[in-house]
């Protein structure tokens, strides 16, 4: 990554309008169809991408995170409440696929502040789900629930449906990891009846996925299978290897304890293909981790030794918890 700026001469207003544009040209690349709030975001949809692929989209946001992430913090620090939540905005995409959390958790409390301070309600809603979804990537669900439960709130009142089904959808997967199952699924179902409403397919794919999920961590895995097969094919359909990646490790937990290592085995490696293939690092380290364990159910040492040695590379370069996890793993497999 690169260093701080250097000193630029531009008023800082202008520096950051013109980083926004910059970095949202990136962010459309890798998530085009994602809601967008910012208004510069809607001249943009109009222009040719500015990158042929993702990968090189989310190369350049993760090298001009530095940059970004010292102008949220400018920005914040002078006052200029409606700038830290837009640039915030803009790292949507790279902290979906390749989180870095300390970044992620810091930028987006001064992001919240500031919108707390801005004239959007929205803006505020938009922040809480992002600050949410870095609080579960570093196991801080209880925080997490809350932040979307207040998301839903203000998306709800200020008739926002989509990002409250959105808010939900978050709130459903926190609560999940909580081990309230059961009220997720309910969560669940009211995402799911919103973007059928709106006739939003892509939204319902993603709903069905966290219901196929929430069934398998309920031991119904039947039903479990049943949602996540109609979730994959509904992926495929849009050729959308980073949301086929996605329900591919929910459904080899499920083959997994049911006993179906072999075919764990195989779901991972796909789902570890396809994150590699659109840059998702995140994705692709929990595939690793997966992979491992199943490699140590089936006492197979050296290839456990290989994908929890990436996982653990992966995990502490995002900053993620569940790095310590994997370490140990490899301390026990390790001759004493």
């Amino acid at each position: 990554m690169n260093d701080a700026p250097q000193a630029d001469a531009r008023p800082l207003p202008v520096q950051a309008q013109d980083l926004i544009r910059d970095a949202a040209r990136a962010d459309l690349v890798v998530m085009p169809h994602r809601q967008h709030l910012g208004p510069a975001y809607a001249a943009l949809h109009t222009q040719r991408p500015a990158f042929d692929r993702a990968t090189a989209a989310l190369d350049w946001l993760e090298q001009h995170l530095p940059t970004i992430q010292h102008m949220i913090n400018l920005t914040h620090q002078q006052g200029m409440h409606h700038l830290p939540w837009q640039l915030c905005e803009t790292l949507g995409a790279l902290l979906l696929y390749r989180p870095a959390y300390g970044v992620w958790v810091s930028t987006h409390e001064l992001a919240l502040e500031s919108a707390h301070l801005s004239t959007s309600a929205r803006a505020l809603a938009q922040m809480m789900r992002a600050l949410a979804a870095a609080y579960q990537g570093v196991a801080r669900f209880t925080d997490a629930a809350a932040l979307y439960e207040q998301a839903a709130c203000l998306e709800h009142d200020a008739g926002y449906l989509r990002g409250e089904a959105l808010a939900l959808e978050g709130l459903g997967a926190a609560l999940v990891e909580l081990g309230r199952v059961n009220e997720a699924l309910e969560v669940f179902k009211r995402a799911h009846a919103m973007f059928a409403y709106l006739g939003h397919p892509q939204g319902e794919a993603l709903i069905t996925r966290r219901i196929g999920a929430a069934l398998g961590d309920a031991g119904r895995y039947q039903q479990a299978t049943t949602m996540l097969l109609e979730a994959f094919q509904s992926f495929a359909q849009d050729n959308d290897l980073f949301n086929q990646a996605g329900v591919l490790l929910e459904w080899a937990k499920v083959s997994a304890v049911q006993g179906k290592s072999q075919r764990a085995k195989i779901q991972l490696e796909t789902a570890a293909k396809y994150a590699y293939l659109v840059g998702a690092r995140a994705m692709e380290a929990t595939a690793s981790a997966w992979l491992g364990k199943i490699a140590i159910a089936l006492d197979e040492g050296a290839e456990a030794q290989r994908h929890l040695s990436h996982a653990c590379q992966l995990l502490t370069k995002m900053g993620s918890p569940q790095a310590d996890e994997v370490q140990m793993l490899l301390e026990e497999l390790s001759p004493a």
